[in-house]
C-alpha cells in the first residue's frame, strides 16, 4: 500500500466519523425538538381546560350580573333587607328558627303556700 492509498483509507474514515457525528447531533436535536413539542402540546392543553372553565366561570359572572340588575333582584332585597313594602301592603317579621323549636312540656310546678298562722298556732298548743 503506498502513502496516497493510505491518506485516502484516512480520509475516508474521517469522513465517515464525521458523518456519524453529523447524524448523532441532528438525532440529538430532533429528540429536543420532540420533547419540546410534546411539552408545549401538554401545556397547551392544560391552558385550553383553563380557558374553559374560566369562560364557563365568565358566563356564570354574567348571568349573575343580569339576574342583580333585574327589577325581581332589586325588590327582593328591598323587602328581605330593609323591610320595605308596597303601598298598602302589612310587613309581618316572623322570629328566627331557632324561636320556632318546640320546648318539651313541663308539668306545671305546684304553688305551695306557707301554712296560715293559725294553724301553725294550733300545731304548736295541740299536737
Amino acid at each position: 500500500m503506498n502513502l496516497k492509498d493510505k491518506i485516502k483509507l484516512k480520509s475516508a474514515k474521517l469522513i465517515n466519523y464525521g458523518v456519524i457525528l453529523i447524524l448523532l447531533a441532528l438525532c440529538i436535536s430532533l429528540v429536543n425538538s420532540i420533547r419540546h413539542f410534546l411539552s408545549a402540546r401538554n401545556r397547551l392543553d392544560v391552558l385550553d381546560k383553563r380557558l374553559e372553565n374560566l369562560q364557563s366561570e365568565n358566563e356564570k359572572l354574567k348571568q349573575d350580573l343580569e339576574y342583580v340588575n333585574s327589577s325581581e333582584y332589586i325588590e327582593k332585597t328591598a323587602r328581605d333587607s330593609l323591610g320595605m313594602a308596597f303601598e298598602g301592603e302589612t310587613v309581618v317579621i316572623l322570629p328566627d328558627d331557632e324561636e320556632f323549636k318546640v320546648l318539651p312540656e313541663k308539668p306545671p310546678e305546684e304553688i305551695v303556700l306557707p301554712e296560715p298562722n293559725w294553724k301553725k298556732w294550733m300545731q304548736l298548743f295541740i299536737y
